[in-house]
């Protein structure tokens, strides 16, 4: 069986990024193909050039935190062009190849999906992160996406919104995975928890609302002057960041660690003590599986599925409430026999989502579809 997969994949400033699309590459007797973005001062991860993806140029912008004005309309139609120019050379590529299977891995690459229908491609759409968001209240994005009849989610407060919009799919619920066993990417991995750190992992873009999380950082009571808040993650709003920390006085307190490798971010995480899921939109992120499974005691917005996966295992704070995160930072810095206990709690609660369990769902979904295949 021959599948094309249309997807980023793990670079060195960002491992996380493609990381379930590279993690498919381990299906055994399926000849995959990846289609990805050629990179732009950064380089990618070596097991992904192991694969050989065929790379084509996206220098996709930023979209800005504003959805108005003329700036805003500049930037979207650059993207469009963007993805236009993308979609093209896809299409051609697959044409080529003729694949069995066709798996996109971000509701923007509709147009190859579409192609895939028409040359008779069984064709598969995965939303992670925020781009189910993106489809909501665009009933012209939905029309577009309507010709793909399998679609993949990886949150279940998605699932039932997908069957409502898309009633004739056959929508499927596949979450995110992560490694049970970190010491396989460390030497000497330290456990040792000092009770004086803080930790957040993601892309310095606004919507991880990293810069809300510094403000309430320094809203801490002084007896907490000990404590350090760590970012992980690179982006383009690291000049505001750094001048936020300047002007608060928090230079030292607050570390912005930059873009680390895989195993750099998981030591990072096992001698946390805290970690934080300030995001103003998720789908299931991979950081917050990746942090239970380093015995961090967790607090998380209640944003795509942090519930699902921290209730009763960490500490939930509804999206955006600053105050309420405050106090739950508060609560767990000063009672470290509750950080070990839900540390303890969120380890054996990420086993449920291992790497392995995600791979074989999807090895049953394209079995099915060969099957499909075959019958025709």
């Amino acid at each position: 069986m021959k599948i094309v997969r249309i997807s980023s994949l793990p670079s060195k400033k960002k491992p996380g990024m493609g990381l379930a699309a590279l993690k498919l590459a381990q299906i055994k007797g399926m000849d995959t193909t990846y289609i990805s973005y050629s990179l732009c001062g950064d380089t990618y991860l070596s097991e992904v050039i192991d694969l050989k993806p065929i790379l084509f140029s996206f220098s996709n912008p930023v979209m800005p935190e504003s959805r108005s004005g003329l700036s805003f309309i500049w930037m979207q139609l650059k993207r469009i062009m963007v993805i236009l120019k993308f979609s093209i050379l896809a299409c051609f590529r697959i044409t080529l190849i003729r694949p069995d299977i066709l798996h996109i891995h971000s509701p923007m690459h509709f147009l190859i999906g579409f192609w895939g229908n028409i040359i008779g491609c069984q064709t598969y759409l995965t939303f992670h992160g925020t781009d189910f968001n993106h489809i909501l209240n665009s009933k012209i994005y939905q029309l577009c996406i309507k010709p793909i009849k399998n679609l993949n989610c990886v949150s279940s407060h998605q699932l039932e919104k997908l069957k409502s919009i898309f009633p004739s799919a056959h929508v499927s619920l596949v979450s995110n995975g992560v490694d049970l066993d970190f010491e396989d990417y460390l030497e000497k991995p330290d456990k040792t928890k000092n009770g004086t750190t803080l930790i957040a992992v993601g892309t310095l873009r606004w919507h991880k609302g990293f810069s809300r999380l510094i403000e309430t950082f320094s809203e801490m009571d002084s007896k907490y002057n000990d404590w350090t808040l760590k970012i992980i993650g690179e982006g383009p709003d690291r000049a505001k960041l750094e001048s936020q920390i300047n002007i608060l006085g928090l230079a030292g307190r607050v570390q912005l660690l930059g873009a680390l490798s895989k195993s750099e971010v998981y030591r990072q995480l096992l001698v946390a003590d805290i970690f934080i899921l300030s995001s103003i939109s998720e789908g299931l992120p991979k950081v917050l599986l990746e942090a239970m499974r380093s015995k961090c005691a967790c607090i998380a917005f209640k944003v795509g599925d942090s519930e699902r996966v921290l209730s009763n295992y960490g500490m939930l704070v509804e999206s955006q409430d600053y105050p309420g995160l405050l106090k739950a930072m508060s609560d767990l810095m000063d009672q470290p026999e509750l950080r070990v206990a839900l540390g303890q709690k969120s380890f054996d609660r990420a086993e449920d989502f291992s790497w392995s369990t995600y791979i074989d769902l999807h090895r049953k979904m394209y079995v099915g579809t060969k099957k499909i295949i075959d019958f025709k």
